[in-house]
């Protein structure tokens, strides 16, 4: 009795826990959370988060990406150069 409570746990509460990871994963590259999160629960988590590594982010993700690390640049070079204007 005590094997099969502990398999439903681990079915029912680890198992699920394990496949939110690739589901972040794909959230931080722009792809779909609920269905690689029910495609980890279907196949494994493991096999998903491989999946999502190799296909990287979306084209939309990465010019998101880009024209944010290019305002970042931007705000960079003008607080360098407000520095240096008051340095002389």
């Amino acid at each position: 009795m005590d094997t099969v409570v502990a398999y439903c746990i681990i079915i029912f509460i680890i198992y699920p826990l394990f496949c939110i990871i690739p589901a972040q994963m794909a959230e931080t590259r722009g792809r779909s959370v609920m269905g690689w999160f029910f495609l980890s629960i279907l196949i494994t988590p493991i096999y998903t988060s491989f999946v999502i590594f190799f296909l990287g982010e979306t084209d939309e993700k990465r010019k998101e990406r880009i024209f944010q690390e290019e305002e970042w640049r931007i705000l960079c070079r003008k607080l360098y150069s407000n520095k240096n204007n008051h340095e002389n």
